[in-house]
């Protein structure tokens, strides 16, 4: 897989985790305010791997009984839910059948995002599947169907909206572990490459999980900032990795022996990252300036 690809595969992940975190830590509220982002990602997922054409019946009839999505031509009908319980299965099979929807649809689907437990009995035509059934056969789309993944899931939630923590609190928590010698210090200055591997991955972790829990730093995942943040972090999450790329490149067991050619390349991905950074900070109106050291 390129580094690409696996890009866009991250993109969506990252989407999916923010939506699993947010309704897992808020079990009560259920799948309600962000029930049409997971609508749209079950339903354009399973189009793309199984050609199922699913309406959201509840753009139809609010509230409409005991199934979410529904494929009249292929038989099929999926019941979204945060947890499968015995519980919820039970319900839903009741309703299901107490609608005569087994007269239009030969499969009911019960869908737990976040968890899944397969109850002892199900009747035949049901079946209980699990996160796994959306995350697993991401890996399996091509560029292409990722980036439409991923801007129809941005299109139907905001998710700036999962996170209570404001952007630039977060983002300044962000600047204090990247403005740091890894990212001033030019070649010409620069100290142990080893150093410089870890102090990147560092960097990579609080832009893109959030966290460095070893640190006790803690900002939040790229996926909960507005774009015009997200777009910047995820440009300079991108010249750091093309940064580590060559670094690693260089690694000869414990020694690394950079090339004059991957020492501009560094460089130079060095300088895009500063000039970004002190670019945003100043159009944000955040009192940060980086300055590279030679």
């Amino acid at each position: 897989m390129s580094s690409v690809h696996q890009n866009s595969l991250n993109q969506v992940t990252s989407l999916v985790a923010a939506l699993q975190h947010y309704v897992a830590a808020n079990t009560s509220a259920g799948l309600t305010d962000v029930s049409s982002a997971i609508e749209v990602l079950v339903s354009e997922v399973l189009h793309i791997t199984e050609g199922l054409s699913l309406t959201r019946l509840n753009l139809l009839k609010p509230n409409f009984p005991a199934i979410d999505l529904a494929d009249p031509k292929r038989g099929v009908a999926i019941q979204v839910t945060s947890n499968v319980t015995s519980a919820k299965c039970k319900e839903t099979i009741e309703k299901f059948d107490s609608n005569s929807m087994g007269a239009t649809y030969a499969e009911l689907r019960i869908l737990g995002f976040c968890k899944a437990t397969t109850p002892h009995f199900l009747p035949s035509y049901a079946i209980v599947q699990g996160p796994a059934a959306l995350l697993s056969p991401l890996k399996n789309l091509d560029i292409s169907q990722l980036r439409k993944l991923e801007k129809m899931l941005r299109e139907s939630y905001d998710f700036s909206k999962l996170s209570p923590l404001q952007d630039a609190d977060c983002f300044r928590v962000v600047l204090s572990v990247l403005d740091r010698d890894a990212v001033r210090h030019f070649t010409s200055v620069e100290g142990s490459y080893a150093d410089l591997a870890s102090a990147l991955k560092e960097v990579k972790e609080i832009i893109t999980a959030g966290c460095i829990p070893a640190k006790n730093i803690y900002a939040k995942p790229l996926s909960q900032y507005s774009s015009k943040y997200e777009d910047v972090l995820r440009d300079i999450d991108l010249h750091l990795g093309q940064m580590l790329a060559e670094v690693n490149r260089a690694r000869r067991d414990s020694h690394y022996c950079l090339t004059y050619e991957q020492k501009r390349k560094i460089d130079n991905e060095r300088s895009e990252i500063i000039q970004k950074v002190n670019d945003f900070c100043r159009g944000q109106g955040i009192n940060h300036q980086i300055h590279g050291i030679w």
